[in-house]
């Protein structure tokens, strides 16, 4: 299951209201999966990134420059990407984390 297809379920799940405690601690589980590759594919790319700005970095006047440089190339264009993806998995699994915890309070208060 892709992280774009888990944010669709979620959406869709919460546009019907029919995403139950079960289901997101499931997704949860798919998360923490997607989160842990994007870390490990980030942390390669960054060393790719490092590797890079060593030798980039006296063709610039700056590190700043330099990272500027790195920024837009294609390299630098996979380290943001698989930031973001990281981010992205944190944040869906916090979203989710209040939606159990929600729906414990609901239970209780049902009783």
């Amino acid at each position: 299951m892709s992280l774009d297809a888990i944010i669709t379920e979620i959406e869709q799940s919460a546009d019907k209201r029919i995403l139950g405690g079960d289901r997101a601690a499931d997704l949860i589980v798919f998360l923490g999966v997607k989160y842990a590759r994007a870390v490990d594919n980030y942390m390669v790319k960054k060393a790719e990134y490092a590797k890079a700005f060593t030798a980039e970095r006296p063709n610039h006047k700056s590190d700043t420059a330099c990272e500027r440089f790195l920024d837009h190339t294609e390299l630098g264009l996979e380290v943001s990407h698989w930031k973001y993806q990281t981010r992205k998995c944190e944040m869906l699994v916090n979203v989710l984390k209040g939606f159990i915890y929600q729906k414990g309070v609901e239970s209780k208060n049902a009783q």
